[in-house]
């Protein structure tokens, strides 16, 4: 896997084949990680820091969770930490009680949007460190 990357966290990999393949075809696939659980998400975290963080379902304390260690165990590198929801089941976190979230995407995602997210993410991530 490359320095940089992405990670999408799901605790179910169906629904994201649209997300996967939009993925694919902006990124490198090295550089694209996707876990299917909590536990493998916080060990890939600790070990680097991703430049964009996918949550999907985040209305789910593992998803908070998650968020929180990512933002306290990388000050000097921040991931632009967003919350996937479905269109037809939209599911919102309270951006007052919980501020790690930078956003909120909606599923099926344009294309447009999800590249100016990572090149934001990207970017975000590159000045900080300079």
């Amino acid at each position: 896997m490359s320095q940089s990357y992405l990670l999408v966290v799901t605790e179910q990999d169906k629904g994201l084949k649209g997300l996967k393949s939009l993925l694919w075809q902006m990124e490198n696939p090295n550089s694209i990680a996707i876990s299917n659980s909590v536990d493998e998400a916080m060990d890939r975290i600790r070990h680097r820091p991703p430049y964009l963080l996918i949550l999907v379902d985040q209305q789910r304390l593992w998803a908070n969770h998650l968020a929180q260690e990512c933002c306290q165990r990388h000050h000097n590198k921040p991931t632009t930490i967003v919350g996937l929801t479905h269109h037809d089941q939209p599911t919102w976190i309270n951006h007052d009680t919980n501020p790690v979230f930078d956003g909120f995407l909606v599923d099926p995602i344009s294309p447009a949007v999800l590249l100016l997210l990572i090149q934001s993410a990207q970017l975000r991530q590159a000045c900080y460190c300079l």
